[in-house]
């Protein structure tokens, strides 16, 4: 929830409201009556208030969501008393309910602490959405687990950790468990090692360079493998297995065909050039995997790759075996694929 800074009046002209409420950096602002008591919503391209259904300050999430769902609105004005006192966003009440149905008590033991470094936080605009973004990746988790009736963590190997968006939450659901961070980003390494109390392990371009002292039973990667030409795949495999322990869970996130399918489109992509697009998707669907640099970039870019390509190319480890493809399991964008160590 957005709290109120201000509010439009009812005898006020819509123009100067409306320029409050970019000022304000709002999509919507509540409306009061001379007595200030909330009279309606104004939303940007509006010529006037709207009569709108608001949220109580005490009321809860899913009911909430509903209120949205009815009203076909992103944005409702919240109210105690009858006055406006905040303005809240669907995908704010949506990030809250996954981080309740996830994390439950467990979210009190989530560290806030965050990076001014993180640019996951700078990309997902909000503390709730940060952090719904690691609960989702938890119920991945816990979804690959029941596959094989895990039912604990002891340890986990999070390779691509960054500034710890998934590895805080992780550290708050497995508390028993010992943690090690993993990336070529030192600063988030540290961080993590700072703040989670992981064990800190600098990644390097080779992956037979990352020194990292296992046996994980749960090895998690959420933005890795999308990014790796097909004979870095390998690499990383290797080390995957290096470091499992028999038994142990591979849960990885990868780009999906909405990726590819966005590309085809014509979606830019701020990192990719439009040759880098065209031949991933080419490749992808010629050969079921396509790769391209970022602008710029050596060895370091974006994948697309089919649930066959993936399988084949795990059919060729021997101590790897596939046990789930779970597309567009993420956030609705990224593939989650689960392997367990033979």
């Amino acid at each position: 929830m957005v709290a109120i800074r201000d509010c439009a009046t009812e005898d006020e002209p819509v123009e100067a409201a409306l320029r409050r409420m970019r000022r304000l950096g709002l999509l919507a602002l509540p409306v009061r009556d001379r007595a200030g008591r909330l009279a309606g919503m104004l939303f940007e391209g509006a010529q006037r208030p709207a009569r709108i259904e608001p949220l109580e300050g005490s009321q809860g999430l899913e009911q909430a969501l509903r209120s949205f769902e009815q009203q076909r609105t992103g944005w409702l004005p919240v109210v105690e008393d009858g006055r406006p006192v905040g303005v809240a966003g669907c995908g704010e009440v949506q990030a809250h309910l996954e981080i309740d149905r996830e994390l439950g008590p467990a979210v009190l033991q989530v560290s806030h602490e965050l990076s001014p470094s993180d640019e996951m936080l700078a990309l997902d605009g909000s503390w709730a959405s940060y952090l719904a973004i690691g609960a989702d990746a938890l119920r991945c988790i816990r979804r690959s687990m029941g596959l094989v009736h895990k039912h604990e963590v002891r340890s986990i190997f999070d390779l691509a950790c960054g500034h710890g968006r998934v590895l805080r939450v992780l550290k708050a659901a497995f508390p028993g468990a010992n943690l090690t961070a993993c990336d070529i980003n030192v600063d988030g390494v540290e961080f993590c090692a700072r703040v989670l109390g992981a064990v800190p392990v600098v990644s390097h371009v080779r992956a037979d360079e990352i020194e990292v002292a296992g046996p994980f039973d749960l090895v998690w990667s959420g933005s890795l493998f999308n990014h790796f030409a097909a004979p870095r795949w390998d690499e990383f495999l290797d080390l995957v297995e290096s470091v499992l322990e028999p038994g142990g869970l591979f849960v990885m996130a990868i780009h999906s065909r909405q990726f590819a399918d966005g590309m085809r489109v014509g979606t830019p992509d701020p990192k990719l050039s439009r040759d880098g697009m065209a031949r991933i998707v080419r490749s992808y669907d010629e050969s079921g995997f396509g790769y391209a640099d970022y602008a710029g970039e050596r060895d370091w870019g974006d994948n697309v790759a089919t649930p066959k390509w993936v399988e084949e190319r795990l059919a060729r480890r021997a101590r790897l075996a596939l046990l789930d493809h779970y597309e567009s399991g993420w956030t609705n964008a990224l593939d989650v694929v689960t392997c367990v160590r033979q």
